[in-house]
């Protein structure tokens, strides 16, 4: 082959990659996200169900795990017709799975931190995090966005559904000297 020939010779470009074709981003996604949804249904079976009517703790979790599941049904369904990507192609970038780590360690950490934390403090860290890192937002915009959400969450939950969300030593250090 000489230095003006394409890449791929004289006949175009190169062949694909023999061997066994790799199975659709879709495919994998659908995968992991029925996993979840799996996992969140074990975990949510041992909560009271109730009725829509008056929903028990458990109402929730399992309506939308199940949901998951035939969301990430869809999705794989969608994978193994269509004709989406390689998860090569997607997971081949290098910053795309540092952005994948970012998030995953995020939400682990949030796990780890919410009862010892709280789960304002927890939302508001998660937040400016995802935004910060993942998203490459300025610090002052992930503060803000960080504030708003952690507030908005606390409000839905807290105030509008009455949830006994966790407080953490954080939330007893700030209200300790209001209370006494």
């Amino acid at each position: 082959m000489s230095a003006a020939e394409p890449a791929g010779g004289r006949d175009g470009p190169p062949a694909a990659p023999r061997g066994p074709r790799l199975l659709h981003a879709q495919v994998v996604g659908g995968l992991a996200l029925a996993a979840i949804g799996i996992f969140a249904y074990a975990a949510g079976r041992s909560l009271p169900f109730g009725t829509p009517a008056r929903p028990g703790a458990g109402f929730f979790p399992l309506v939308l795990a199940a949901l998951l599941i035939a969301l990430s049904a869809v999705v794989i369904a969608q994978g193994l017709i269509g004709s989406g990507p390689d998860a090569r192609a997607i997971w081949g970038d290098r910053a795309a799975r540092r952005r994948v780590g970012t998030v995953a360690g995020l939400l682990l950490l949030a796990i780890a931190a919410i009862d010892a934390i709280g789960f304002a403090a927890t939302v508001a860290l998660l937040c400016a995090g995802m935004a910060r890192l993942v998203g490459r937002r300025g610090w002052v915009s992930s503060l803000v966005f960080a504030a708003a959400a952690a507030a908005v969450g606390w409000f839905v939950f807290q105030r509008w559904l009455r949830v006994n969300l966790p407080g953490g030593w954080l939330m007893g250090w700030l209200i300790a000297p209001i209370a006494g």
